[in-house]
């Protein structure tokens, strides 16, 4: 795994080529702190990740205002925000249950038995004096998941099973979850915006050239069935990790060897040698960057 952020603490560094080379690997959980645990999310959760998992990539230097403010405070200061606000804490708080295996509402302290919303409504409303587990009888309870502001630090932190998370806790959180289940995630915050527009208009050109057409889940999780044998119903629990590397594993295989083909049918000619589907080097979206009018015009002087 490299990673191409030159702007990140090297002790998250460090600890992220540990987890990748001792955890990530084996889709092995990964202890968080304090009892919490990372689990890989699986295939039935893709779509649903992709869509939360943009919390943990809101780029605080992208404003003035997010300049002064750490990662989890600039989250939160996304999360109170009256046009997106509902959306992104609705993201955050769907995200932390599928990473950590647990359900949003509240517990009981004393049996750490799980609550939804509605479950302990419904307990509210029969015994409104009083609420009781009706596990082991308990009479306090907490919110699984909630945000404050430590009184005694100033500093914004929030809850998890009662675990304290605080900002420096979360700038390792946010980047383990996504180098945990996305094999290809690449952290450009330390990338110019410009530089990013001129990138994604790059893409565009290069998706004009495959008919901009894109493949649904359904659509990628056939292909791989039918290239690799795997029963459909199995793939849908494996890790987004696995399946990913998977989709990309088989495509590089079958353009190796056409490219193989070709090259001893002399149909094809290269001046640089293939590169080998399995051994290939690890690649920044940005890396030799050109402008998209360079690419644009790169592209015409080939036709």
């Amino acid at each position: 795994m490299k990673i191409f952020n030159t702007s990140l603490k090297k002790s998250i560094v460090e600890e992220l080529q540990f987890l990748d080379q001792n955890y990530f690997v084996f889709d092995t959980p990964v202890p968080f702190k304090e009892g919490l645990i990372l689990y890989p999310v699986t295939v039935r959760h893709y779509n649903e990740f992709l869509v939360c998992s943009s919390c943990c990539m809101l780029n605080k230097n992208k404003t003035a205002e997010g300049l002064m403010l750490t990662n989890l405070e600039f989250l939160i200061h996304n999360m109170e925000d009256e046009q997106n606000g509902k959306t992104i804490s609705a993201q955050f708080s769907r995200l932390m249950e599928l990473v950590f295996h647990i359900k949003n509402g509240y517990f009981c302290k004393k049996c750490k038995k799980h609550f939804t919303f509605l479950e302990y409504l419904e307990m509210l409303q029969k015994s409104p004096e009083s609420v009781v587990c009706p596990d082991c009888g308990g009479e306090e309870f907490s919110e699984v998941l909630k945000y404050y502001v430590n009184q005694k630090t100033h500093k914004s932190e929030f809850l998890i099973n009662g675990v304290v998370v605080n900002s420096k806790d979360f700038d390792r959180l946010r980047q383990i979850i996504l180098y945990q289940n996305l094999p290809d995630y690449v952290d450009d915050s330390f990338v110019n915006e410009e530089i990013k527009e001129d990138q994604r208009k790059r893409q565009e050109i290069l998706s004009k050239g495959q008919q901009g057409v894109s493949a649904s889940l359904e659509k990628k999780i056939v292909a791989v069935a039918s290239a690799t044998g795997f029963k459909i119903e199995d793939i849908y629990d494996y890790s987004i990790r696995k399946f990913l590397m998977l989709l990309t594993t088989v495509d590089d295989m079958i353009r190796y060897q056409a490219d193989r083909v070709g090259l001893m049918t002399g149909m094809v000619s290269t001046k640089t040698p293939i590169e080998h589907w399995i051994y290939k080097k690890d690649k920044s979206l940005y890396e030799g960057y050109r402008d998209a009018n360079e690419y644009k015009a790169s592209i015409n002087s080939a036709k």
